[in-house]
């Protein structure tokens, strides 16, 4: 009965620790994705070209107070969406937008009558909100920048298709 109980430990740790290991290296690489995510978002212009407004700085500045782009820098993420994207933002023309606290769970979801997914509004908001080239689908920036917005939504109610909020 020992050598049985023995051998089943053998078996069993043969089977876990690689897992294990595997587990570590991959939590590893997650959170060295979620913190390069984080640093784009924070000071990525992906070749972009636009700026905040001259005539808007004043206003924009007021918003965002420390954290105002100085005169003519080109735009980030985070240019917009305010603390990390953890907070509701504000655009240059002074429209408000949602936090991206929830980004994550709510795509995809159907927008124009195709399905988009976070890849997809990524893309988007780098070309039409920075002025840049999207990063492309299965790059590293664009796979940082979803561990990123997944990293956000950790704990959020998954509501896949619903708007933000």
């Amino acid at each position: 009965m020992k050598r049985a109980a023995t051998m089943a430990l053998i078996i069993f740790a043969s089977w876990i620790l690689p897992h294990r290991a595997q587990a570590s290296t991959a939590s590893t690489a997650l959170r060295q994705a979620v913190h390069a995510g984080a640093r784009l978002f924070q000071e990525a212009h992906f070749g972009g070209h636009l700026q905040v407004p001259l005539n808007a700085q004043a206003a924009f500045a007021s918003a965002l107070s420390d954290q105002a782009p100085a005169q003519n820098t080109g735009i980030t993420c985070a240019t917009c969406h305010l603390h990390g994207g953890r907070t509701a933002g504000r655009l240059p023309d002074g429209r408000q937008i949602p936090s991206l606290r929830n980004a994550a769970a709510i795509f995809p979801r159907v927008a124009h009558g195709r399905v988009v997914t976070l890849g997809h509004q990524i893309r988007h908001c780098v070309r039409q909100g920075l002025g840049g080239t999207a990063p492309a689908y299965g790059s590293a920036a664009l796979v940082d920048l979803t561990a990123y917005l997944g990293a956000l939504a950790h704990g959020q109610r998954i509501a896949i298709g619903t708007p933000p909020h």
